[in-house]
């Protein structure tokens, strides 16, 4: 039946993972309804924490293993996620929607003839109440030099490959917190 229904079902933007087949389990219901919400029951707050997350991510890295990784890690805490692999696509992209992200998350190395220093520049001119997370795989103290000279406050600043993703995970949720679209409660 599932397979008849997929066309119609796919027209009106339902997914095959969106469907709860009968007879199903009230649990499941449950759970298909507090994913779509992005309620989680399980948070990082603990057992019992109720986590809304409405937070928009945008993930600008020329490493697409790390993007698709990332992007998948976030969706599965309730975060939606935009990745571009080089700086001139993703400052096109953000001219008409940077209001709709609250965090940003961007190489420094950036190929595409934007770098990552102009393009925080150019993100928080277009949003400044986007939260921003310069990374990097090279840490030499000339990458946290330019980066003061700029106005950024370098304790958000990461060094690739992350060892600690709970660490970014918190930058995130602070950063989407301070934006009203990520709460825990219980």
């Amino acid at each position: 039946y599932k397979q008849q229904e997929a066309p119609r079902l796919g027209a009106m933007n339902i997914a095959d993972g969106d469907i709860v087949e009968k007879p199903f389990e009230p649990e499941d219901l449950e759970k298909k309804i507090r994913e779509k919400l992005g309620i989680r029951e399980q948070g990082p707050a603990g057992p019992g924490m109720v986590v809304t997350n409405s937070a928009k991510i945008i993930f600008i890295d020329d490493e697409k293993d790390l993007a698709e990784v990332f992007k998948e890690t976030f969706e599965e805490e309730g975060f939606s996620v935009d990745t571009f692999s080089n700086g001139k696509a993703a400052l096109e992209h953000l001219r008409g929607h940077a209001g709709g992200y609250h965090v940003a998350i961007v190489d420094i190395g950036l190929p595409g003839g934007v770098n990552g220093y102009d393009l925080i520049l150019e993100i928080r001119k277009l949003n400044a109440k986007i939260g921003i997370i310069p990374i990097s795989a090279n840490y030499p103290p000339e990458v946290l030099k330019k980066l003061k000279e700029i106005g950024f406050d370098t304790r958000y600043f990461l060094t690739k490959p992350f060892d600690d993703v709970p660490a970014l995970m918190e930058m995130v949720r602070e950063f989407a917190a301070r934006a009203g679209t990520y709460n825990e409660f219980s």
